[in-house]
């Protein structure tokens, strides 16, 4: 028995592991197809838009065609080069410079295009906070422009006055107002005591009143503060840049252009807190993605994974874009995780014939490989490297800078990994929600604290309380289609009901082609019974005759050979009646009488007696 168990075991190992093994493969198949499809669309439309050239060379690393309409569009000027000839766009620009990136050619007049686009942000009212230890009352001096000024601060940490011309008395009281006209002055900073002085920034200018005041406003905190002992010094400078448009900063254009240089290995430092404090407003550009990619604020995952749908994508309110779009965003920003996981599940059920999405259409399809799978970088240009895979095949792993540096490890540059992640020298893992503290909350709860990333996927660090909302029934999730506030290419509109007030229920017009696999399992289960009829056809034939006769079941054994009288069986070979033919009437046959000396077997009469019943 131990022995027989062993081997069950062994045989449901090797079982489990083919069928990893298989869907690992179906997997690769999928993207291949998908690869494939980007490909073909992109070879048989007699031409291309600029955005699908850019997010077909995103994806599969190079393509003459594509390139050839990228090269059309460049505009060449004394700031570099822009994309599109007719407009320049900050979005297109960056967008493009991840194209060329990826198809290995030189980067540097987009990336010097950008930079001489960049420029200091006066969407955003600054301050600057002065701390001491123990809250203990001082003195402190305030430096700029060739001046000196003086200020009291008192033991609740109240300002006395204001700073110059610069530095104006915040209503109140606890801060000093850094005007437009300054930003990006240094002020050195001393204090008579030991202090911390720290910049403060809030996203609402139209106010008067600061963020300390406003019960309503947020306050947002420079990452970098600075202490210093008695009569030291500090120095602070607000760098709040963004991408501009003309004069006016470009939000969108800003998180393009800032993922952009990201990759290309530049300090992005001082484009956060811009993009950080505009992120709230923002939504319907997925911002959050961007930022969680760029910082890994738990803050920014909570909300990329409140937002995916039941079936695994996500599609953004106020979007200007398809669910496809905002479903590779989310994708970009997260990486490998369980979140990430899902939408790749349920990306794969609904590939369409060809393998693409959306209808075919090559901007969802190309941004969506670009984000989740990736290729490449084809040659050695300025954008460098290899692909993901081919850091994997070096012997190093694909994550985040963060988790990588948590598990001791080191970026490898010319190493290439899709979206935000980095080649780390050594395996990187999300860490188990149970190591974080935290709990898995179900689909039918929210979660009260923060969400962390973990490799179970969202782990809360509060409570998880019941949603109403999520409770209620969707019936048009349960009818396997989506709610948006539009339907998509390949998809229309039904009469279902959806959760959210002025959602239309979408399904497919057209059958995914995961349903292809519901088939080939029924033809498979077909084939198996029509090999076990062949099998075990002579049982099956017994059964049958049985059944026709009411449930006589003829012995399978061989009749014993006995001699008897030839009429009883000449008369079961005769042929049968004719249904109108009465039968002739005749006295019973006797039963013959056994030979002498041999026992007459009530085996042998009870099977006679049973075939003289089937001849009638």
């Amino acid at each position: 028995m131990h022995r027989e168990g062993f081997l069950m075991s062994i045989f449901l190992s090797i079982l489990l592991l083919g069928m990893v093994s298989a869907a690992e493969n179906d997997t690769r198949v999928g993207v291949d197809r998908a690869f494939a499809c980007l490909e073909n669309q992109v070879a048989t439309k007699p031409s291309l838009a600029l955005d699908e050239a850019v997010f077909s060379v995103m994806a599969l690393g190079s393509n003459e065609k594509a390139l050839k309409v990228i090269d059309q569009e460049e505009k060449k000027d004394s700031l570099g080069s822009c994309w599109p000839k007719n407009g320049c766009t900050i979005k297109q620009t960056a967008q493009t410079l991840l194209a060329l990136r990826q198809a290995g050619r030189s980067t540097t007049g987009a990336e010097t295009w950008l930079l001489n686009k960049s420029g200091i942000a006066t969407d955003l009212a600054w301050y600057l906070q002065v701390d001491t230890e123990g809250q203990r009352a001082t003195q402190c001096t305030f430096k700029y422009d060739a001046g000196t000024y003086t200020v009291r601060i008192g033991n609740d940490m109240r300002l006395s006055s204001s700073a110059g011309a610069c530095l104006t008395l915040a209503p109140s009281g606890f801060l000093l107002q850094v005007k437009d006209s300054c930003l990006g002055k240094s002020f050195d900073i001393s204090c008579n005591e030991t202090f911390v002085t720290s910049l403060v920034y809030q996203k609402d200018k139209g106010t008067q009143d600061d963020c300390l005041n406003l019960g309503n406003q947020t306050c947002f905190v420079s990452d970098s503060s600075h202490s210093s002992a008695s009569l030291g010094t500090t120095r602070e400078q607000v760098t709040a840049y963004c991408f501009k448009q003309g004069i006016t900063c470009d939000y969108e254009g800003s998180l393009w252009s800032t993922y952009a240089l990201w990759k290309q290995g530049k300090d992005i430092n001082k484009y956060l807190p811009y993009l950080i404090a505009l992120a709230e407003g923002h939504e319907r550009h997925f911002a959050q993605a961007f930022l969680f990619g760029l910082t890994g604020n738990s803050d920014f995952f909570s909300f990329i994974a409140q937002q995916q749908k039941t079936q695994g994508y996500w599609e953004l309110a106020g979007s200007p874009y398809t669910r496809y779009y905002d479903t590779a965003l989310a994708l970009l920003g997260l990486g490998s995780n369980a979140e990430a996981s899902t939408a790749k599940d349920y990306l794969a059920s609904i590939q369409t014939r060809e393998g693409c999405w959306n209808n075919n259409r090559i901007v969802d399809t190309g941004l969506l490989l670009y984000a989740g799978w990736g290729r490449g970088v084809s040659g050695g240009g300025s954008g460098g490297g290899g692909s993901s895979a081919f850091c994997k095949e070096a012997g190093f792993s694909c994550g985040r800078q963060d988790a990588c540096l948590a598990a001791g490890g080191v970026a490898k540059p010319g190493f290439e990994c899709t979206g935000f992640g980095i080649c780390c020298s050594v395996k990187v893992s999300e860490a188990s929600c149970a190591s974080l503290s935290g709990r898995l909350c179900s689909s039918t709860q929210l979660c009260s604290g923060k969400g962390v990333a973990s490799a179970e996927g969202n782990c809360c660090t509060g409570e998880c309380i019941a949603d109403r909302v999520i409770v209620e029934d969707n019936e048009c999730e349960l009818i396997g289609g989506s709610c948006g506030t539009s339907c998509d290419e390949g998809t229309e509109a039904t009469t279902e009901q959806c959760t959210a007030s002025g959602d239309i229920c979408c399904v497919s017009s057209e059958d995914p082609v995961g349903t292809n696999w519901v088939l080939i399992l029924l033809l498979g289960i077909l084939i198996l019974l029509i090999i076990l009829g062949i099998v075990y056809r002579e049982k099956l034939r017994l059964w049958y005759f049985s059944w026709k006769r009411g449930g006589v079941t003829p012995s399978v054994y061989p009749v014993p050979s006995v001699r008897t009288p030839a009429p009883p069986y000449r008369q079961m070979q005769r042929p049968l009646q004719h249904p109108m033919q009465q039968r002739p009437l005749s006295r019973p046959v006797a039963r013959p009488a056994p030979a002498q000396g041999k026992p007459f077997s009530n085996e042998l009469e009870e099977t006679l007696k049973k075939l003289r019943e089937m001849s009638k």
